[in-house]
């Protein structure tokens, strides 16, 4: 009976949607990782193969983190189906032992959560033979790797986190309790991560993680790269003590969960009843009849009901504990932390922690909610009722997008207070409440906004909830990767991004902000014309041919949508083509390929000077004019040059700073060479500069600040608080800080620039 209660647990999984749709995120991301640098999972690969030993096993170390909501969903099914299909008092009179009901699920669930966790194998596997990847940094497959990562971290991590969450799940018996359960291991995984974080308890670190993350990092911390690509780690040593120390932690809770568990139904408290008096008979009113409601009444009800649906709801409850457990913890202990020295909890270092602790739960929220809200009527098959009355598709579309946008807010505003908390638990009380609600509520909201409008033009095309949601989220990972290896880097392509902001208390945010509302104001108009779309193709009734969803958009194109959609389209290509004035033909906008071959030909070309004998700086003298207000500066430079070597010298060789016009003046010398391109200069001494002479030369350097830039290039000058150092006066000879830095890139980037 218990192998065949876990065989239909595992045959039930193996039928549902849900664990593949799991498994091929799972696989996908680690496809991702392996076959390119653009996406990384735990750092970036450079020495070491992509498929080596080391690089399997640290991916299957953190997989039972990153998979540890998924196995909650198995978990959960396993220990609550019963009781949320109501069918649980027919299970439990049947004869029905209590341990092949218990481990039966408990090991079906098990097993079907190790599955998304063999998505890393099979991501890595797939990607040795992409087309795209180079073969020199791939060796030959080693299964025993393979193998190693299920047994020592898949399985035993997968063992772990079901016996902790089924425990929970089986005496609660609410799925809300088991979720809050898995959360609080997240929480606390972070928390021990920064109270162990000392060198001198990384032993007991490593002893005490559940999921071996750091008991892997100390057992391979002084592999050489050799090592990391031939040797797998077994289970010996440190990892054999954590991994017997866990699965024994897991056996506890099961141990306990048999004995707690019951087939009995829980006992409901009796309530008092009280005599009431009988109803008195109310007298009869004709019902009136009421005017046509408003757009507006009709639009706020709406609004009121989505929301209703949002808050009540397991989803928003669950993710929203993840966030604020993810990131207020955070925000405590690191917030008077920086680089290792004690810090004031200033606003804009909170507002930091913030977005990268929180925002992936938002992104998250919102791409669940627009699926929800979009597909609510038709998944509760309310649809022919509703889209049957005398509501304007529009008001459809805006409630709900209320409701997702009144969402986003509420985290947002939690945050804040949390922040705030924070600030005032350390005495701190400049809470800056202004740069707060601007960059929560104004810059952060506004990608959110972007991504909900994207989201609901999905949605509405798509003839299926799930395809929406893999659509969506296969064109976010596609905007979000595909731009680096097409050498693209200007924002006006890359959806709803728009220019990084910084803000500074001597400054505020005045360098960065006229390119950032450009860039908003346009990707504004786009998504107004996104949303026109949309709400042109609206579903409302049976439409199951394209061609029939094509007549009725062209029927709702009416007054004033036309009118409306010209405004939007013409104001939209108006913003881009100043954005493109600004950024491509004012200010210079370089790609990241060419970039790198920029650099990568600059070594070849001059690295030979390296060591070429240059003369010396005996003294300077500078003249600087700032200008604030068009963040500009001219310099003026005498700069006595001699000669310390016993022999003399011909020429000397300079680096010059692009973001910068530099005019060089040096007496009996001519100008060799003026490589425009790499910003590289050789002059000529004539007659040559004798041992022990001297010259002045004389630069003069002008900044070229322009308009607004694409992304902020020369950050020295700004309009208060301008600081530079030397490095804008040209430099003497050959600069080693221009070098490629990753040996993959040296050698990609040498092939593409010979080419």
């Amino acid at each position: 009976m218990l192998w065949q209660i876990t065989w239909f647990e595992i045959r039930y999984w193996l039928r549902s949607s849900m664990l593949w749709i799991f498994t091929l995120i799972i696989a996908a991301l680690f496809f991702g990782a392996a076959s390119s640098d653009h996406v990384q999972v735990g750092g970036a690969l450079s020495n070491t193969y992509r498929n080596a030993p080391f690089v399997i096993e640290n991916y299957y170390a953190m997989i039972g983190l990153l998979t540890l909501l998924m196995a909650t969903a198995f978990v959960n099914s396993a220990a609550l189906r019963d009781f949320s299909h109501n069918t649980y008092q027919i299970i439990f009179t049947t004869p029905l032992r209590r341990r092949d009901f218990l481990l039966g699920r408990f090991f079906g669930a098990t097993l079907v959560s190790v599955i998304p966790m063999l998505g890393v194998s099979i991501g890595i596997l797939l990607a040795k033979y992409m087309p795209w990847v180079e073969p020199e940094r791939w060796e030959r497959i080693i299964w025993s790797a393979h193998l190693k990562g299920i047994l020592l971290f898949a399985v035993p991590n997968a063992f772990f986190t079901a016996a902790i969450l089924f425990t929970i799940a089986v005496l609660a018996r609410n799925e809300i309790v088991s979720f809050v359960g898995a959360l609080l291991l997240l929480t606390g995984y972070g928390v021990s991560a920064v109270l162990l974080s000392d060198i001198e308890r990384e032993h007991i670190a490593a002893r005490l993680d559940p999921f071996a993350i750091r008991t892997f990092a100390l057992a391979t911390k002084y592999l050489t790269v050799a090592e990391k690509n031939s040797n797998s780690l077994g289970l010996s040593g440190l990892m054999l003590w954590n991994r017997l120390l866990w699965i024994a932690v897991g056996v506890l809770f099961l141990i306990f969960a048999y004995y707690r568990f019951s087939f009995a139904e829980r006992r409901q408290k009796a309530r008092k009843t009280q005599e009431a008096p009988g109803p008195v008979p109310a007298p009869v009113v004709l019902p009136t009849v009421a005017s046509r409601a408003s757009s507006w009444e009709i639009y706020l009800s709406s609004v009121k009901i989505h929301l209703a649906g949002i808050f009540k709801g397991t989803v928003f409850i669950v993710v929203l504990l993840a966030g604020l457990l993810n990131c207020v913890p955070s925000m405590v202990i690191d917030a008077r932390e920086g680089y290792g020295n004690s810090t004031l909890p200033v606003t804009y270092w909170l507002l930091q922690m913030i977005a990268e602790e929180l925002y992936v739960f938002l992104i998250g929220l919102i791409t669940y909610y627009a699926g929800v809200l979009i597909w609510k009527d038709r998944d509760a098959h309310m649809d022919e009722i509703t889209d049957s009355l005398p509501a304007p598709e529009w008001i459809s579309y805006a409630a709900r997008f209320t409701a997702l946008a009144a969402m986003v807010m509420l985290v947002q505003f939690l945050a804040l207070v949390s922040a705030v908390i924070a600030q005032t638990s350390y005495g701190y009380h400049r809470y800056q409440l202004g740069l707060y609600l601007n960059q929560l509520f104004v810059r952060d909201l506004a990608l959110f906004f972007f991504l909900g409008v994207l989201a609901f033009l999905i949605h509405a095309l798509s003839p299926n909830k799930y395809v929406g949601y893999f659509v969506y989220v296969a064109l976010l990972i596609v905007n979000l990767f595909i731009w680096k290896p097409l050498n693209v880097s200007s924002n006006l392509v890359q959806f709803a991004s728009t220019p990084d902001v910084t803000y500074s208390d001597m400054f505020g945010d005045a360098p960065y902000i006229t390119a950032w509302r450009w860039f908003a104001l346009y990707w504004i108009l786009f998504c107004g014309l996104l949303a026109i779309a949309t709400v042109m193709f609206w579903p409302r009734g049976k439409q199951d041919r394209w061609a029939e969803r094509g007549r009725i958009a062209r029927l709702r194109f009416s007054r004033p949508w036309p009118a409306l959609a010209l405004v939007c389209l013409v104001s939209f290509a108006a913003t881009g083509t100043w954005i493109f004035y600004n950024t491509k033909v004012l200010n210079q906008l370089i790609g990241p390929k060419d970039q790198l071959a920029l650099q990568a030909d600059y070594e070849k070309n001059y690295k030979q000077f390296d060591r070429l004998l240059q003369p010396r700086v005996r003294s300077d003298k500078y003249w600087v004019d700032i200008f604030p207000q068009t963040r500009n500066v001219t310099m003026r430079v005498q700069e006595e040059l001699y000669n310390p070597y016993p022999q003399p010298l011909t020429e000397i060789h300079y680096s010059v700073d692009l973001r910068y016009d530099t005019d060089i003046q040096i007496p009996g010398a001519t100008l060799a060479k003026n490589d425009t391109r790499l910003f590289y200069r050789i002059y000529h001494f004539t007659p040559p500069l004798q041992p022990g002479e001297s010259r002045t030369a004389v630069f003069t350097v002008k900044s070229k600040n322009r308009g607004f830039e694409d992304s902020v290039s020369n950050v020295e000058i700004t309009q208060n608080g301008t600081f530079f150092n030397n490095s804008v006066a040209p430099e003497i000879g050959y600069d080693t800080g221009r070098e490629l830095t990753d040996p993959n890139d040296r050698r990609n980037t040498v092939w593409v620039s010979n080419y």
